[in-house]
């Protein structure tokens, strides 16, 4: 099973996500969201070597395309490890999956995944 994942080095077939990652579109959207965060890392607060990253990708949706709330400000240490952090939870969510492939995933609630259900605790 393959699970996409981002690298640091480009593979063939990625040139068409850098090039569009040198996008003026791209570039302004960058700017605007590390404005938003003050030009501050938002895990860390460092101010050195900032990038964007985004929460999720949307098939068919340009980098420049998605809200503000999708978009983190984040130096590139703190991108680095967030990336590695949810690129092993995707993995370990297919591979959960994929055990359980027979269930009905469309009436399994969907703590069920995951193990015993979660205790609710009330708001406050």
């Amino acid at each position: 099973m393959a699970i996409a994942t981002k690298t640091t080095t480009e593979q063939p077939g990625q040139t068409w996500y850098s090039s569009k990652l040198r996008d003026a579109r791209w570039q302004k959207k960058a700017a605007e969201i590390k404005a938003l965060a003050g030009w501050k890392c938002e895990e860390c607060s460092g101010m050195q070597d900032l990038t964007v990253h985004h929460c999720y990708y949307i098939r068919g949706r340009d980098p420049w395309e998605y809200d503000n709330g999708l978009l983190i400000c984040l130096c590139w240490e703190c991108h680095r490890e967030r990336q590695m952090f949810e690129d092993a939870l995707m993995l370990g969510i297919a591979l959960h999956l994929r055990q359980r492939a027979t269930c009905d995933i469309k009436n399994t609630p969907a703590w069920a995944f995951f193990g015993e259900k979660p205790e609710l605790l009330p708001l406050e």
